[in-house]
């Protein structure tokens, strides 16, 4: 059932499924799909430590952005070939917040906005960057949270693009590196990251310890209007990537 299936979908990784081991025999215990992290070897497949982490709960995005935004700091985003977990974000409002898309109305370029919470929208800025937001709010309140920051963990199909040693933590740093490290395309636009497919939201905050980690709250960055509203929420980076890696490690 959409947002409340507990298993991270994503059949295959390196043409097999995942339930089988690195040599395509079935694993002597059944175990649910999950985000598998990718050896120093091709064939050398490990489950995450992530793969029994679940959804959030829709009505946990349904509400407004700005409560939702530090809620989103260590979850996960993720496609079919690797995930990031958050560290960096800001909110925007609806029709009444004169730096978001949504202030004008709906439109052809920001109707995903308008969609229900947990919804993905991706936009192009400067005709180039391809930005990742998850939506926030009930239906037609036109509320999202860009992702602007976070720690690369998981890779299925490329590990020779993110580096080859198991356990590399790859740190991503502004909007547009976090959508082209995602692959994020602009036909991803209107997911649903609680449904089963390309794109998912894990709630991983637990398994990497947010709890013990404060985040500061700051104005936005890079806009004209409404720059006054505390609406950007950042944790510090390196305790995530140190809790990370012991989870990995042991």
């Amino acid at each position: 059932m959409c947002g409340n299936d507990k298993r991270i979908q994503d059949p295959t990784v390196h043409g097999r499924q995942f339930g089988q081991n690195s040599i395509g025999a079935p694993w002597t215990s059944r175990r649910p799909h999950g985000i598998y992290f990718v050896g120093a070897s091709a064939m050398s497949i490990k489950p995450s430590p992530f793969w029994s982490c679940g959804s959030p709960d829709r009505d946990l995005l349904r509400q407004n952005s700005p409560v939702v935004a530090p809620i989103l700091l260590g979850m996960m985003i993720c496609n079919a070939r690797l995930g990031l977990v958050i560290t960096g974000v800001e909110a925007y409002g609806g029709e009444d917040d004169e730096a978001s898309h949504a202030h004008r109305g709906p439109s052809v370029r920001n109707a995903s906005m308008f969609k229900d919470g947990g919804t993905l929208y991706v936009y192009l800025s400067y005709g180039i960057h391809k930005c990742v937001n998850v939506v926030t709010g009930a239906v037609f309140s036109g509320q999202a949270v860009l992702v602007r920051s976070g720690v690369l963990v998981s890779f299925g199909g490329q590990p020779d693009k993110f580096g080859e040693a198991f356990g590399d933590l790859q740190p991503v740093c502004g909007p547009g590196r976090v959508g082209r490290s995602l692959g994020a395309e602009l036909s991803d636009d209107g997911s649903d990251l609680l449904c089963d497919g390309r794109w998912k939201l894990i709630d991983t905050r637990e398994a990497v310890g947010i709890d013990g980690v404060p985040f500061l709250a700051s104005a936005r960055v890079g806009i004209s209007r409404a720059r006054d509203l505390p609406w950007a929420f950042q944790v510090d980076r390196s305790k995530i990537e140190a809790n990370i890696y012991r989870l990995e490690h042991g």
